[in-house]
């Protein structure tokens, strides 16, 4: 696999879905988390200490928030694409 952010910092995959779901849903609690991204919640455990150690998660009382940085970079092109001419579909 290429270079992959989440491989490199020990996250894997069940982050990514975490991070997806608390993007969708803000504020879940562990038992929320479970059902919103089908994660055992073993897993859950682990890797939102993982999120957390890395800043992109906080924990208040029982919930678990997106840090405002975890989606940084997410939907933001380079700055070429936004000046590429858009390609027109072929005619006839």
């Amino acid at each position: 696999m290429g270079h992959d952010a989440f491989a490199h910092h020990g996250l894997g995959s069940a982050a990514l879905l975490l991070i997806g779901s608390l993007h969708a849903r803000p504020a879940q609690t562990v038992g929320e988390l479970v059902g919103s991204s089908s994660v055992s919640r073993a897993t859950i455990y682990r890797t939102v200490r993982r999120l957390a150690d890395q800043g992109l998660v906080h924990h208040s009382g029982e919930t678990w928030t997106l840090a405002p940085r975890a989606l940084e970079g997410f939907g933001s092109g380079s700055p070429e694409a936004a000046t590429e001419e858009i390609a027109k579909p072929a005619q006839g």
